[in-house]
């Protein structure tokens, strides 16, 4: 388990770039080279159920929850399901298969997906809904630099195509009708921007939203038209954001965000009211199986998240030599999420 944590935070230590910072490594000036939908990975097949990283009813790495959380997996009672997309987890070298597009029929990389954001995100939300998450073909990490920007689009636009099909397969074969929570991550909060101006903002799925958690991207206060910012923790048909850094840190590339929403996971308002370490109910760092208390504060700073991790030097060793965040996200707020998530399912089921 231990390695493939460390596998988790070593892919999403790449992913700090999608947070604002351009991709300049030296390594990925391959992808210089344009981008070719010939030679995209075959599209998956939302019927089939191994182009999904969950589904409610099989085991798999999303129906797990740590042993003193407060709130046990209860996905064969919720009258709510979850739809959640996955950041990137494609980093392979220039040389795989397939360059700009990742294969969802690639078991290793499946199997990445599956053993950390799948584990230690959406499985944050199984007490308040049935989880569904569809395999996509994820754009590769460097789709987010500067080497090539067309292609990082294109390739982006292939992945973004996979994430509306899957949720449009969805809610016509799996949904019922049912009420549901929008989650994302990272690249994930990038499709489901999209998705949500596309199919849900103003449309007759709006009815059904719960409440949209788009963590780790930047989300405009004004994004969508219809759907509005969060203000309290049992506010329904709403989203909320945020992006973490360490308090006090401010890249040279760093430029106040107040047209970002940013959402406090410990008070779940977006005003600038410090939130102490007192109110965290628990985040997940080395250990899956096992929350610690209090591990951070929180606090919204011109659009972004700040904090201050109150953990030992050995318990936060993966975050050491970070400012950025971006890693975490989830984590440090594994339990206040998993707790306001099946507070605005009671709220809406009212």
């Amino acid at each position: 388990m231990m390695i493939r944590f460390y596998t988790f935070f070593i892919l999403l230590g790449l992913l700090a770039v999608q947070n604002g910072c351009a991709y300049k490594s030296s390594s990925y000036m391959a992808y210089s080279s344009e981008f070719r939908r010939s030679e995209t990975p075959p599209e998956p097949d939302y019927k089939d159920g191994q182009h999904w990283a969950a589904l409610p009813d099989r085991d798999d790495r999303a129906d797990g929850f740590p042993e003193n959380t407060r709130f046990p997996e209860r996905q064969s009672a919720s009258k709510v399901d979850v739809f959640f997309v996955h950041p990137t987890i494609y980093t392979e070298n220039p040389n795989a298969p397939y360059r700009w597009n990742a294969d969802v029929n690639d078991q290793k990389l499946n199997s990445e997906v599956d053993d950390s954001t799948i584990r230690f995100q959406a499985s944050a939300l199984n007490a308040a809904g049935r989880v569904f998450a569809p395999r996509y073909r994820q754009a590769h990490i460097a789709a987010f630099g500067t080497v090539n920007p067309v292609a990082g689009e294109a390739a982006l636009d292939v992945a973004y195509g996979d994430v509306k099909t899957s949720f449009q397969y969805y809610i016509a074969h799996l949904n019922h009708g049912r009420p549901f929570i929008l989650a994302s991550h990272s690249q994930g909060t990038r499709h489901l921007i999209r998705l949500i101006k596309e199919l849900v903002d103003g449309q007759p799925l709006q009815k059904q939203l719960v409440v949209a958690y788009l963590v780790g991207m930047p989300v405009e206060k004004t994004a969508f038209k219809n759907i509005r910012a969060c203000n309290f923790s049992e506010e329904v048909g709403c989203v909320v954001s945020w992006r973490t850094y360490a308090k006090g840190f401010y890249p040279k590339s760093y430029k106040a965000q107040p047209e970002m929403l940013c959402t406090n996971p410990l008070t779940w308002t977006s005003d600038e009211q410090y939130a102490p370490p007192a109110m965290n109910k628990g985040g997940l760092l080395q250990n899956f199986d096992h929350l610690i208390f209090g591990v951070a504060d929180a606090q919204c700073e011109a659009g972004f998240l700040r904090t201050t991790l109150r953990v030992n030097p050995a318990t936060k060793w993966f975050l050491r030599k970070l400012k950025n965040y971006h890693v975490a996200d989830y984590n440090l707020y594994y339990e206040s999420i998993r707790e306001n998530a099946v507070v605005r399912v009671a709220k809406f089921m009212l």
